[in-house]
């Protein structure tokens, strides 16, 4: 998955080789950046990864306070007291409660735009009773049996309510129900996911192509 001069490999590398060639690849479009599975069989100019913490809800499984096999009418039934589920905001407001900068705000809209075209993403969110967004999270990539759920994130006004908690469970739980979901976080959120009942996997790496 290419976003600018940054990529996602949503799967592994078998081999040392096929390593290679991807890289070569990724070079020759201009990548910069890759996020990818610890021990994958990158090339040693790929250096100084950093370590994401990978999350995942095996398929069939929920979460506390969540409905099995949750559809998006028993998300609405099942949304925090005074709030409203929103299975489809527009995608660019959802954007500039993510991003200060415009143009990250545009890649993103890009990005979430085009993945919900060919039904590979989402992206969800919480209204206040006054309409106004409150919490939002995304599925940027839904293929070949994974989900990865991405860009969660709660307005401050309403923060330390549990909304972005209950809108992250929500997705995974949802995802989850045809796929392993999956979420990537900084190592110093780990507690915050580990409560919410998901099972730690094995790390993801963010690797930087030296120019």
């Amino acid at each position: 998955m290419l976003r600018g001069n940054s990529a996602q490999l949503c799967g592994a590398c078998r081999d040392a080789d096929e390593g290679e060639e991807l890289a070569s690849f990724l070079r020759f479009c201009g990548v910069e950046t890759l996020l990818c599975r610890a021990g994958d069989n990158l090339p040693t100019y790929w250096p100084s990864p950093q370590t994401r913490a990978a999350f995942r809800l095996p398929r069939g499984e929920s979460l506390p306070g969540i409905p099995p096999r949750p559809e998006l009418d028993t998300l609405r039934q099942a949304a925090p007291r005074g709030m409203a589920f929103d299975p489809a905001p527009r995608v660019w407001e959802a954007a500039h409660l993510l991003f200060a900068h415009r143009e990250e705000q545009e890649s993103f809209y890009s990005d979430s735009c085009t993945a919900i075209a060919h039904g590979m993403g989402q992206t969800w969110a919480l209204r206040t009773p006054e309409g106004a967004l409150a919490a939002t999270v995304s599925c940027c990539a839904d293929y070949g049996g994974e989900a990865y759920v991405a860009a969660g994130m709660t307005a401050p006004d309403w923060q330390g309510r549990g909304l972005g908690a209950w809108l992250i469970a929500a997705m995974m739980a949802y995802k989850a129900r045809t796929a392993d979901a999956l979420l990537l976080c900084e190592p110093s959120l780990c507690g915050f996911y580990e409560r919410m009942g998901l099972h730690r996997g094995p790390d993801f790496q963010l690797c930087t192509l030296p120019q």
